[in-house]
């Protein structure tokens, strides 16, 4: 684990975005393309969601993945991204759970996959 100097995250079929700065961003209409920081990820009658990483790999060592996401019913955007273990925890504004491809980075739980997604990524559960 740790970072490198040209950190990546993936992003759709066999995309790689740079990250720090950058970011791969899955718009209002699912589309994955990779964007500067300052761009907007569109937003549509749903969410949206920009991803600095899939996993503890692509984090600092001591850093772990985390998916970030509004409990609002409202279109927000969602946000998934490295950080401390300790802050990786929901709060009645926000859902945070641990962003994951194998089981044994989970910190707790097994880690859930996505359906239908081509590179392994989901989030740590029961």
């Amino acid at each position: 684990m740790g970072t490198c100097a040209l950190a990546s995250v993936w992003c759709g079929e066999e995309v790689e975005c740079s990250v720090a700065p950058g970011r791969c961003c899955k718009d209002s209409s699912d589309d994955l393309s990779c964007q500067n920081d300052d761009d907007t990820c569109t937003l549509g009658p749903t969410r949206a969601e920009v991803y600095q990483c899939n996993d503890e790999s692509d984090c600092a060592l001591d850093l772990i993945c985390c998916r970030e996401a509004p409990t609002t019913a409202d279109p927000a955007l969602t946000e998934t991204s490295c950080m401390p273990a300790l802050e990786c925890v929901s709060d009645p504004s926000v859902s945070r759970v641990q962003a994951c491809s194998t089981d044994t980075e989970c910190l707790a739980g097994t880690c859930l996959l996505e359906p239908e997604v081509v590179y392994p990524y989901g989030t740590c559960g029961t």
